[in-house]
């Protein structure tokens, strides 16, 4: 594909990417410090994990299909979705009024994480041949990096001196550039054959994570360990 992409075209894709990488990474670390501060707002210390691990939950569902789906569907539109849900359930969850809601727009960002994490290696894949791949997934993963010293400072700082709910509107500017970069300058595929996605494989799959997930989020705290 890279054949068809002048250099034009070719950065501002590869910036939509490691925006789109830098803020779903960003999401989660950001909010981990940032957490007490947003539970002394709204109350519901006994939801304190939930309002972390909401967004864990829906996005370990999501991402082992968001490559399949991409496959079926076209990579871009993929992106598109996934980016466009995150941006809505960061503004959602900026603006709640309640832990609880606050969990449910967690969710909905991880929906949208899900989608655009791995989607983001396949374009990568996509664009570039295998020798220069290597290059640009380094780039990528290290953008995981940059997140991990980022997040925590820019959570507390923002948090304390800002405003709590200024952890998750600061998705929505860079969202929306990667948005419009991805809409504007990456071409729909053409795709000559239909791959087929194992529906059963893939709801097997999600299920036996989350259940994975779920124990070891309620192990020792909700339940017992050696609760049935």
């Amino acid at each position: 594909m890279i054949d068809t992409l002048t250099r034009r075209q070719l950065l501002p894709i590869l910036l939509a990417l490691l925006l789109g990488t830098l803020m779903t990474s960003l999401s989660t670390l950001i909010v981990s410090t940032a957490l007490p501060v947003v539970i002394a707002a709204l109350g519901g210390m006994d939801l304190y994990s939930w309002a972390f691990a909401a967004a864990l939950v829906t996005q370990t569902v999501v991402y082992p299909l968001a490559g399949k789906l991409s496959d079926l569907y076209g990579r871009k539109t993929v992106y598109l979705i996934g980016i466009t849900v995150f941006i809505g359930g960061s503004a959602l969850a900026g603006a709640a009024q309640s832990i609880q809601q606050l969990i449910v727009f967690r969710a909905i960002q991880g929906l949208g994480a899900g989608a655009v994490q791995p989607t983001v290696s396949a374009l990568i894949a996509d664009l570039f041949p295998p020798a220069q791949r290597a290059r640009w997934q380094g780039a990528n993963g290290a953008i995981w990096g940059l997140a991990s010293i980022l997040g925590p400072i820019m959570g507390g700082y923002l948090a304390e001196h800002v405003s709590w709910r200024s952890v998750f509107y600061i998705n929505i500017p860079p969202g929306l550039i990667a948005a419009l970069l991805m809409a504007r300058y990456l071409p729909r595929l053409q795709r000559h054959e239909r791959p087929s996605i194992d529906y059963l494989g893939g709801a097997l799959l999600s299920g036996g994570l989350v259940l994975f997930l779920l124990t070891t989020l309620w192990g020792g705290s909700l339940f017992p360990w050696a609760s049935p």
